[in-house]
């Protein structure tokens, strides 16, 4: 568990680093790479070599979720000195993890939570956005009914039922329903409309969070929600067009690249002729991190 020290390094690691994240959008280099400074030597000697491979190993994930425009480099550095403070892993709902993969698991929580009101809000004041959002609320509900039903009967194999155009898996479903305990049927249907819930709201904050803003207005940190290929040109965003231009040399600036624009982006696209963009409504995120440790703490304690 954590000590007394580590309990008061965390809160103000995640204190200092939400106020310039909130205030800068930045978290500086002297908070992260300090603390790795100071909690290195000390893992070293009170834990030995098997702590240093525990913080390079959440280094190597940190950054490869980096690489694939999860976040920014500063939150990679800000895990990794979190990692530093505590090397060890904890228990919580029965399962042992790092503590700090619980931390980014509260985190994404948190994050999933705010984005989901911010989005109802969003959501229920545009009339095609709303028809858009209950649709796909209705198509969650209908698939998690299907797999709710034939899960138990046909195991995994019941995924490939979901691909059968409605209104026959619905028939299907309820043809089958009443060979399944109730129970067994209504916590599948809860379990599998919540994740895929998840989906549904990641789906949508790409189109629900986004605003067109003139070049002039740019700031640093701004995401722009489409595709700006070398020569200036803009591709919509869509999820088949990011996984085609994923690892394209023609694009310049990405939607998927958390780190947003840096000034010299935004003065080339002045340059190339652009007068307005789409930008994405962007939140900091070690705010989530801070409220996620306060979860955990109190998964832990209380």
């Amino acid at each position: 568990m954590l000590t007394v020290f580590q309990f008061f390094a965390f809160l103000v690691l995640l204190f200092v680093a939400t106020y310039t994240d909130l205030r800068q959008r930045i978290i500086p280099d002297w908070l992260t790479l300090g603390a790795l400074a100071v909690f290195l030597p000390i893992d070293l000697y009170l834990y030995g070599i098997s702590s240093l491979l525990h913080v390079g190993v959440t280094f190597l994930a940190a950054y490869v979720l980096y690489k694939i425009g999860v976040w920014a480099g500063g939150d990679v550095k800000l895990f990794t000195a979190l990692d530093a403070l505590y090397p060890h892993d904890v228990t919580l709902f029965g399962y042992s993890a790092p503590f700090v993969l619980w931390l980014f698991i509260a985190s994404i929580f948190v994050g999933l939570l705010v984005t989901l009101f911010g989005l109802l809000r969003r959501v229920f004041s545009d009339p095609l956005l709303r028809r858009d959002f209950l649709n796909a609320l209705l198509l969650a509900a209908r698939k998690s009914l299907v797999l709710a039903v034939f899960t138990p009967l046909f195991g995994w194999a019941a995924v490939l039922v979901t691909f059968v155009p409605y209104p026959l898996d619905i028939f299907a479903s309820l043809t089958l329903a009443p060979f399944v305990p109730i129970f067994t049927l209504l916590y599948d249907f809860v379990y599998v409309f919540l994740a895929s819930l998840v989906f549904v709201i990641l789906a949508f904050r790409t189109s629900a969070f986004v605003r067109e803003k003139p070049v002039s207005e740019l700031k640093e940190g701004d995401i722009v929600a489409d595709f700006v290929l070398n020569d200036g040109s803009v591709v919509p965003f869509s999820w088949r067009t990011a996984l085609r231009l994923l690892h394209d040399s023609r694009v310049r600036l990405s939607p998927l690249r958390a780190a947003g624009l840096y000034a010299d982006d935004i003065q080339w696209l002045r340059e190339q002729g652009v007068e307005r963009i789409r930008v994405k409504y962007s939140l900091p995120f070690v705010p989530f991190v801070l409220i996620g440790y306060l979860f955990i703490l109190a998964a832990l304690y209380l």
